[in-house]
């Protein structure tokens, strides 16, 4: 992404652009983002895969994804 980004563009202006990219390329479904109980790990397959939820049961947390085809799903639990 930083790569492509145009020389003759500001900071501002670069930072914009990052953030854009990354909320395009970062699909949340919902309208909340997941909140990590560790380090972040959102999956990838060719392209980040979409958030769908995340649950909290006990001291479980469940985060669920798919790929923008809704084929892939990956769930992640941490306890």
């Amino acid at each position: 992404m930083i790569e492509a980004l145009p020389s003759n563009a500001s900071d501002s202006q670069r930072k914009r652009i990052i953030k854009q990219q990354i909320k395009e390329s970062f699909v949340c479904e919902t309208s909340k983002k997941p909140r990590w109980v560790q380090e972040p790990e959102w999956p990838v397959s060719n392209k980040p895969l979409h958030f769908l939820s995340q649950r909290k049961q006990g001291t479980m947390f469940t985060y669920c994804f798919k790929d923008e085809k809704g084929t892939i799903k990956e769930i992640i639990q941490y306890d």
